[in-house]
């Protein structure tokens, strides 16, 4: 696998995704869905699988993320630059910590948390800039981008946030836009950081193709270990 990756570039992105498989089985557990079944994590550089993880319908989506971008990175020649890419599981002050290292880069959908908001709801109307597509058009949306950091890291990083006006409002000022932020420690500019942030979307083409190719779409048994064999 190392081998194949040789000839990517100077830069690799791990995209790390998890993909929910509906299971009626004996040992199968309720999903964030409310649905019974599995949630494996797979990591992919450019659409190769280079690390999984079979878990729990109920396990915690954030759990061992760390972890498990490290063993993906196992699999990856040395001397490569790594730009890790992934959901708001993965927004963490420990992961945020080691891809803030020389070689290595991250965009992490933030959590919509308390300190998030307050710094987004902060903004002053002058911060916000037309937000416009790679190919250049127009959207409805506006993008600004604050420093921000958590208890826990050791620098701070950039916030990349969206904001659109939420089309049912309430008599509260702080909902009249709607937010999507991004962490990022990339150099690229708000936008672009948004447009390379949005190629994560190929990971559940990734994933379709991983399940469809392996008959992962339904477990063979009602056994947990048995199935992530």
């Amino acid at each position: 696998m190392a081998g194949a990756l040789r000839d990517e570039g100077e830069e690799l992105t791990l995209d790390v995704d998890a993909t929910q498989i509906e299971a009626e089985k004996q040992d199968a557990q309720r999903t964030y869905n409310k649905v019974k079944g599995y949630m494996p994590r797979v990591g992919y550089v450019n659409g190769m699988c280079v690390g999984h993880e079979f878990r729990e319908g109920s396990e915690s989506p954030g759990a061992r993320m760390l972890e498990f971008g490290q063993k993906c990175e196992a699999g990856i020649p040395k001397g490569k630059r790594i730009y890790f890419r992934a959901d708001s599981a993965a927004y963490q002050a420990a992961v945020i910590n080691y891809y803030n290292q020389p070689g290595r880069s991250f965009t992490i959908t933030a959590d919509l948390d308390t300190a998030v908001k307050r710094e987004m709801e902060h903004l002053p109307e002058t911060a916000w800039q037309p937000y416009r597509t790679a190919d250049g058009g127009s959207t409805d949306r506006e993008i600004a981008e604050p420093v921000h950091s958590m208890n826990d890291t050791e620098q701070a990083f950039r916030l990349i946030v969206l904001r659109w006006a939420n089309p049912q409002p309430s008599l509260f000022e702080a909902d009249r836009y709607r937010y999507h932020a991004v962490a990022a420690n990339r150099e690229e500019t708000a936008s672009e950081v948004i447009w390379k942030h949005n190629g994560r979307g190929n990971s559940e083409n990734w994933h379709k193709e991983l399940k469809g190719g392996l008959g992962m779409e339904q477990m063979p048994c009602g056994e947990s270990e048995a199935n992530a064999m």
